[in-house]
């Protein structure tokens, strides 16, 4: 992000929300042409479910990068990949981690 006022380029360390769970249906199409109007899919195959988060942290241009995963979809479990280290974590710590950084005032 451009900070004109002090002519420097900014990360935006916003809070994004999201869930386990997202249901793609009322967006997705299926099997539609040209000729035919597209045909919402059905709900069960529009599902996707949150298996990974990847987190950078630091400033814009400088930084560090690593992963919350969730190897098993079926289980919640979840694991922070930093570096070397891994740790199990829970989702908690996940979303409270999703920042990245500073969040803005």
């Amino acid at each position: 992000n451009y900070d004109w006022n002090r002519d420097v380029m900014e990360k935006v360390n916003d809070p994004v929300e999201f869930s386990l769970e997202l249901d793609m249906s009322s967006i997705l199409a299926g099997n539609a042409s040209e000729n035919t109007p597209k045909q919402p899919v059905q709900s069960d195959s529009a599902i996707y479910d949150l298996q990974s988060i990847l987190i950078h942290m630091g400033e814009f241009g400088v930084g560090h990068y690593y992963a919350y995963v969730r190897p098993n979809v079926k289980r919640d479990e979840w694991y922070r990949f930093n570096d070397d280290i891994v740790a199990p974590v829970s989702f908690e710590e996940v979303l409270a981690d999703a920042t990245g950084g500073k969040v803005r005032g």
